[in-house]
């Protein structure tokens, strides 16, 4: 459980075009009450793919694999590439166009990984278009 006294907040800066950051430390993927309670202390959630994607679209970039709101897997906010024909493991794709299939996510056999915390739902709605998965 995080504390408020012992917890040191270390972050990326949020993002200015999108309420996203990738926290600098990493989180259990086992188990992601942690990193879900470290987006809470920000008023934000473990970022769903969705948000990645509209991400994405704002101009956010991070080649870095950070947890998302799916236990065991994680997702990098960038093109799919080498993941772009596999539709388990990119969230959106565009057929034959690697570079334009995005948010690849795996399951991931690390046993830690920073997590991509993004406002929650409820507080973004009405600003920014939500992509439906």
């Amino acid at each position: 459980m995080l504390s408020y006294k012992t917890h040191v907040f270390r972050f990326s800066q949020c993002f200015p075009g999108y309420p996203i950051l990738r926290t600098a430390e990493p989180y259990s993927v086992a188990d992601l009450s942690d990193a879900q309670n470290r987006c809470n202390l920000c008023g934000m959630q473990l970022c769903t793919k969705a948000q990645l994607q509209v991400a994405y679209s704002t101009g956010y970039r991070d080649d870095t694999w950070g947890l998302i709101d799916i236990k065991g897997r994680h997702a990098k906010v960038s093109s799919c590439d080498e993941f772009s024909n596999s539709p388990d493991e990119c969230h959106f794709i565009v057929d034959g166009k690697s570079d334009e299939s995005l948010i690849p996510h795996t399951n991931t056999t690390a046993t830690s990984d920073p997590a991509f915390c993004c406002r929650r739902c409820d507080n973004f709605k009405s600003k920014y278009n939500v992509i439906q998965a």
